[in-house]
């Protein structure tokens, strides 16, 4: 077992975290005179506002394994040599405590501990898993033995959450200031673009008219409720499978496609980007349209992605933000998205953007790449002109189960 909350400061991570509020703030695309603060600010908050984990020790569970036991350092026992290992046959006790919220919490150390040596666990997905080896117990002595290993699982439960209390404490005020931190670090950047815009009004020079001028960020009047459907019902299915329906992708998709268009008409605005800015452009849109249910960085399955929609705790839709860095890298991003599905029907997409020249050659490439898969099954829509292709994909581990992938290219020239 590891120690856990021992692999980082979780002030730091706070500290990080603030710069990072600012600085996403200083890349949405905005105005003067922009006037949709509320509906930004929430947005922020929804992404930012963090959640210390809740360990649900009423549910755990411990499962039994035979294994062999060092007992060198059992004074009680007669060993000659006490150096080496002394191997007996026991049994190895693993107690499972699954807990809600961010797993990160679990290992980042609040810098009010002081003195006080962390307790153990393995942190796999949504559980904390616990390991105890015991010796092969005799029949007269097991209640005895059975009492100190229950008060030893109690200890380690208390220790657990006196260390959270610590974390929930430092995220409660992180999360009581993020909406000061959030109005006015957009106040600062709205005052500095008024400023900006007197200070050139002053030098009584006309400016230089552009044909396309980028959007500034704004989300619709309304917004929309996802509204995933249930596919129909096959024998072997078990349980509910959301996934989302045609009009929901197909606008999620539009949604994509009409950001990534400003990206192509501004590229001075966007030329500096790196994958998580250009992501975060594109979660701006979509919690605008969808009621938040856009997240960034959010672990799923066997990795993270960079963008997901969640329906009842099910993920309905995956999108991948890529720059062209060849037909291997393409394909890695297949393989990639693959990994997080979890769900048959899942509806997938990669957005590839390229900075490099001969943009028609690139589109031949990413449709080649897609044909070559081991999983490719066949093409659904080929649309050279507006670079957006689509495709039923099967999992490697299953021929059985079929996503689809979309494929949204755009030229962004880098300055």
């Amino acid at each position: 077992m590891t120690n856990l909350f021992s692999e980082g400061s979780l002030e730091d991570y706070l500290e990080s975290l603030k710069s990072r509020v600012v600085d996403e703030i200083n890349t949405v695309v905005i105005s003067k005179d922009f006037n949709d603060v509320d509906n930004l600010i929430e947005n922020l908050l929804e992404k930012y506002t963090l959640e210390c984990p809740k360990i649900q020790e009423n549910n755990k569970v411990i499962e039994q394994n035979e294994t062999n036991v060092d007992v060198r350092n059992d004074m009680s026992r007669d060993i000659r040599d006490r150096s080496k290992p002394f191997l007996v046959k026991g049994i190895l006790i693993t107690m499972t405590i699954p807990f809600l919220g961010d797993l990160k919490f679990l290992k980042l150390k609040s810098p009010r501990i002081i003195g006080s040596l962390p307790p153990k666990g393995d942190v796999i997905n949504s559980e904390i898993h616990i390991s105890y080896e015991k010796a092969s117990v005799v029949e007269s002595n097991f209640e005895n033995e059975s009492k100190l290993l229950k008060n030893q699982i109690n200890s380690d439960i208390k220790r657990i959450n006196e260390w959270l209390k610590w974390a929930e404490n430092d995220i409660g005020i992180y999360n009581k200031n993020l909406p000061d931190l959030i109005k006015s670090s957009i106040k600062n950047r709205i005052d500095g673009l008024r400023v900006n815009s007197k200070f050139i009004e002053a030098l009584e020079i006309p400016l230089k008219k552009r044909d396309k001028l980028p959007e500034t960020y704004k989300v619709p009047i309304v917004r929309k409720r996802l509204t995933p459907v249930i596919p129909e019902k096959r024998a072997e299915i078990k349980q509910e499978e959301w996934k989302v329906s045609e009009e929901d992708y197909e606008n999620i998709l539009k949604i994509i496609k009409n950001m990534a268009y400003v990206m192509e008409q501004s590229p001075n605005a966007f030329k500096d980007l790196d994958e998580p800015d250009l992501r975060w452009h594109f979660l701006v849109q979509l919690n605008g349209q969808y009621e938040g249910q856009a997240t960034g960085e959010t672990f799923n399955y066997e990795g993270k992605t960079d963008i997901l929609i969640k329906w009842k705790g099910k993920i309905v839709f995956i999108a991948e933000c890529k720059f062209w860095n060849g037909p291997k890298k393409f394909k890695e991003s297949i393989d990639q998205i693959m990994r997080y599905i979890t769900w048959r029907d899942t509806k997938t997409a990669i957005i590839v953007f390229n900075k490099n020249r001969n943009f028609s050659h690139i589109l031949e490439k990413i449709i080649e790449t897609v044909k070559k898969h081991q999983c490719y099954e066949e093409e659904i829509q080929i649309d050279k002109d507006q670079a957006e292709f689509k495709y039923i994909i099967h999992r490697k581990d299953d021929n059985e189960k079929k996503f689809i992938l979309s494929v949204l290219a755009f030229d962004v020239p880098s300055g």
